[in-house]
């Protein structure tokens, strides 16, 4: 199956507040496929919680969107769907947001609350990798998935491509 990791830089005040705090290019990421149709179907955590986008087509605006495809060959349709639809429907958790934020601000965190009752868009896709045994992010980059940002998704991609090439 080839999975889909969708990163965005949206240029809206949100996106915008974000990556110039962090000084990151992406500020969202979420998971997904293209079906038999050529539609790209997006699991991702937004304002809304965990939710299932349906022709979310937009992400092939490539001034916003990088897609990195996957190319998995343990994973069948019906476990990905498995995977994605554990989460769906948790809140939306602006506490991982602020501590996120404070902690490029202050070097620590204000609160210390972690699990999985609510999901930030990065916790999401690095624990569905995780669930689908692609890849451990929290592992490699040795921190909680409450705390991982996009961006470090897509540099560790980037990384593997290029240890892969050489």
């Amino acid at each position: 199956m080839k999975i889909n990791i969708y990163f965005c830089k949206w240029d809206k005040f949100y996106s915008n507040a974000v990556r110039l705090i962090t000084g990151e290019e992406y500020s969202h990421v979420g998971i997904g496929y293209v079906d038999s149709d050529g539609n790209h179907q997006v699991w991702e955590a937004l304002n809304k919680g965990f939710v299932y986008t349906a022709n979310a087509n937009y992400m092939e605006n490539n001034e916003y969107v990088k897609i990195i495809t996957l190319k998995v060959g343990h994973i069948c349709e019906n476990d990905f769907l498995s995977a994605v639809n554990r989460y769906l429907g948790k809140g939306y958790d602006w506490v991982s947001i602020i501590n996120i934020l404070t902690m490029f601000v202050f070097k620590k965190s204000w609160f210390n609350i972690k699990g999985q009752r609510l999901l930030i868009c990065s916790e999401a896709v690095a624990l569905i990798l995780k669930d689908m045994d692609i890849v451990d992010i929290g592992k490699y980059l040795n921190k909680d998935e409450d705390y991982i940002r996009p961006q470090e998704i897509f540099d560790y991609f980037m990384a593997k491509r290029k240890r892969s090439f050489k």
